[in-house]
C-alpha cells in the first residue's frame, strides 16, 4: 500500500508545496502554508468490463444548418 502523500498549501495565494516552510516562495507571505489532510485513496477498482460504449463519429461538413 502506498504511503499517503501530505500536500502543504499556502492560504494567500494557493500554491502548493512538497514541504512545510516560513515564507511562500510564490508570494512571498509568511506563515501562510499549511498542511493539507491527504486525500484518502481506498484500493483501485477500476472499471472493469463496464469500460464504456464506441461512440459513432460523424464528418464536421454537412448541409445542416447549426443548432439555435
Amino acid at each position: 500500500m502506498a504511503k499517503p502523500v501530505t500536500a502543504f498549501t499556502c492560504t494567500a495565494c494557493g500554491a502548493a508545496h512538497k514541504k512545510w516552510a516560513g515564507r511562500c516562495e510564490a508570494c512571498g507571505a509568511w506563515n501562510t502554508i499549511v498542511e493539507e489532510a491527504p486525500l484518502s485513496q481506498g484500493p483501485g477498482r477500476g472499471l472493469g468490463a463496464a469500460k464504456g460504449r464506441a461512440v459513432p463519429l460523424s464528418a464536421l461538413s454537412t448541409t445542416e444548418p447549426p443548432p439555435p
